[in-house]
């Protein structure tokens, strides 16, 4: 996007209306499922100039789970643009995912940007080892430019990785009005370790069309306020104008969040020069579950950490009901008409003075605390979430105060085993 000094007097901009819904934001992948793996990598090739051929390594004890090919380019109206392309001979027909945005006018016209998606795993192209895919055939239908085209990879090798992706078609440039002067920022979960750790972070950006045009990323977590900060990450090392970040990035022992933004702004090494362009596709992270915390947890950190609950299928609003309920097992709501309806966090806030419905209440707080342990990829728990519900449900059923009391206090050793009991 080489000329877009001229387009500062076109600033009167406006959102098209056929619109996919990554458009000015990344977001959560929809129309594909994302597959489970042990981690990712992503490699692009700049379109520019013509064809290209994408080269991607995959590690070679590992096995392809899912392979995601991106293409973004600049196209004359809102309603063309080229979907299809060719990779290595075999047709591809992409998804608009954002777009179509109008960006700028120029004097070959106005220049609308769309991001494409296509799901190619089953063309098997990429295999573990060195592939090289050849992309072309995307420079039909109105197409002024394709900036590049990048692929996306989820390997599997036997660990287990928590993977997270957001894709579409964020534009940015500093001298350009709002919304299209800056990037949305994407967040992305982690599991809170005691531990410093590692999550490998993959970008996809478009757009850059030299080493002389500024861009900035940010990169931080919700426990340190100094983000670290990338001078210039994006500079055609892939050919004009596409860009691929594979990062590794620090988090800190306590963070549930890491923040990535990347920014169109002026150098203040060279203010002189005229900021990037940016147009963000893809953002993926990966965390690597086998190094975060593996020690289970009582009732009293479930309360206290709402966020680690995403990765158990369960949420503080899912009624006890609901939630301890198995094949072949029930929750005795007719015997606990009014615990049935409470929620889980409300389970695990309540109190009660009565004698035999405390140690009904002692159960089912450890019970809610052993059945997310055991819902939660990343915890080392002895007993089945299935286990956990049919025990709690025939207990109950049972009515017997000294079996209740048992169980609640076999799920408390279990939840703390590996801990200080006064932590939890």
């Amino acid at each position: 996007m080489n000329r877009l000094a001229i387009a500062a007097c076109s600033l009167a901009l406006s959102l098209g209306t056929l619109r996919a819904e990554g458009t000015e934001t990344l977001g959560p992948v929809t129309g594909i499922k994302i597959a489970e793996g042990s981690g990712i990598v992503g490699a692009g090739i700049g379109l520019v100039n013509g064809p290209g051929t994408i080269n991607i390594d995959v590690p070679t004890e590992a096995t392809v789970k899912q392979v995601i090919l991106y293409w973004e380019g600049q196209h004359t109206l809102e309603t063309n643009g080229d979907g299809v392309a060719t990779v290595n001979g075999k047709s591809v027909t992409g998804t608009r995912i954002g777009g179509a945005t109008y960006f700028f006018n120029h004097t070959d016209g106005q220049h609308w940007v769309s991001t494409w998606r296509a799901d190619i795993t089953e063309l098997g192209l990429v295999k573990p080892g060195s592939n090289a895919l050849l992309v072309t055939d995307l420079f039909d239908n109105g197409m002024h430019r394709m900036d590049g085209a990048g692929v996306f990879v989820i390997y599997d090798d036997g660990t287990k990785a928590n993977i997270q992706v957001k894709d579409g078609n964020d534009l940015a440039h500093v001298r350009f009005l709002a919304p299209l002067d800056k990037c949305i920022p994407m967040t992305f979960d982690v599991v809170e370790a005691t531990e410093a750790k590692t999550v490998d972070l993959v970008i996809f950006v478009g757009g850059v069309s030299g080493w002389n045009r500024p861009n900035q990323m940010y990169i931080g977590n919700d426990v340190e306020t100094t983000k670290v900060k990338y001078d210039d990450p994006f500079s055609m090392a892939l050919g004009a104008e596409f860009d691929v970040l594979n990062i590794p990035v620090s988090v800190p022992a306590g963070a549930t969040k890491i923040t990535v933004e990347i920014v169109s702004d002026y150098s203040t090494t060279y203010p002189e020069r005229l900021p990037a362009s940016l147009a963000w596709v893809l953002a993926a992270t990966s965390e690597d579950l086998a190094s975060a915390e593996e020690c289970p947890h009582g009732p009293r950190w479930w309360k206290r950490n709402l966020d680690a609950w995403k990765l158990t299928g369960l949420s503080p609003d899912t009624t006890v009901a609901e939630a301890f309920k198995a094949e072949g097992c029930e929750f005795p709501s007719r015997m606990y008409p009014r615990l049935a309806g409470l929620t889980l966090q409300q389970v695990l806030c309540k109190r009660t003075c009565h004698w035999r419905h405390r140690a009904v209440l002692f159960l089912l707080r450890e019970a809610v605390a052993a059945l997310l342990n055991a819902r939660h990829p990343n915890v080392a728990y002895p007993v089945s979430a299935r286990d956990v519900v049919c025990m709690t449900d025939r207990v109950l059923a049972s009515g017997y105060c000294y079996y209740i009391v048992s169980l609640g206090w076999k799920f408390a050793w279990l939840n703390r085993w590996c801990r200080e009991w006064s932590c939890n």
